[in-house]
């Protein structure tokens, strides 16, 4: 293989694949693509990433935990894979750390009491990219 073929992508055959899967390199379009349309994983019947060969099933893909690698669509903060946002973390950790920030009472550097339910009920909510 040349090394101009090792940089392309083994989903999408294009070039620049920049994360690395079991299956191949991937490009940043294939790993958004599989980031934001998970699936049922065949194996636990959980809705994740599908993109790593099963290590019970022939030509069977799985999520990262099914088939025991670590998995490159994990919120680097949280370890999570639901709600991606942006490449590296989720929406609940760039969510709970934007209202930090804003519900943060500078004299004690805590977030005010009185404010504490809003955090809760905004950071617990089930689309955590809509209050972004």
């Amino acid at each position: 293989m040349s090394p101009a073929r090792a940089a392309d992508c083994a989903r999408c055959g294009g070039t620049g694949a920049t994360f690395v899967l079991p299956t191949g390199p991937v490009c940043a379009n294939c790993r958004r693509y599989l980031a934001y349309h998970p699936a049922v994983c065949p194996e636990c019947f959980e809705v994740r990433p599908i993109a790593y060969p099963s290590l019970s099933s022939y030509n069977v893909l799985v999520c990262a935990s099914c088939a025991e690698e670590p998995s490159i669509f994990a919120c680097a903060q949280c370890g999570r894979e639901d709600h991606p946002y942006g490449g590296q973390r989720c929406a609940r950790c760039v969510l709970s750390e934007r209202l930090t920030g804003l519900l943060t009472d500078p004299a004690t550097g805590r977030i005010r009491p009185q404010l504490q339910p809003l955090f809760e009920a905004m950071t617990s909510s089930e689309r955590p990219q809509t209050a972004i």
